[in-house]
């Protein structure tokens, strides 16, 4: 790992949210965006709420503007399961809504 990545990875956030409320928050996310969207904005709309709603695990002044890795890897695995039922599919890098 380069420095700039220990830099990087340092100055994320870690959310609170229980697998359940970050499934509801993604939904949200996606009813909300236009056709295709990606992985980065759905994270960043739930850095956004977790900010918002203080469900972030790191404690005093924010310098960053993006979650954790683990947590991004939480969020990739709640659309794979909803690309599982169907209901979202994966276009190269993007994923695309198959009924709104």
């Amino acid at each position: 790992m380069t420095n700039n990545e220990a830099m990087t990875h340092s100055n994320t956030i870690g959310i609170n949210y229980s697998d359940a409320q970050l499934r509801v928050l993604v939904e949200e996310c996606i009813t909300q965006l236009h056709s295709t969207f990606t992985l980065k904005g759905v994270c960043s709309y739930v850095f956004y709420w977790a900010m918002e709603e203080g469900q972030t695990t790191n404690i005093g002044l924010y310098e960053s503007t993006q979650l954790a890795p683990a947590d991004c890897e939480r969020v990739r695995c709640v659309l794979e399961q909803i690309v599982r039922e169907g209901r979202i599919v994966i276009d190269e890098e993007q994923y695309k809504k198959l009924t709104n």
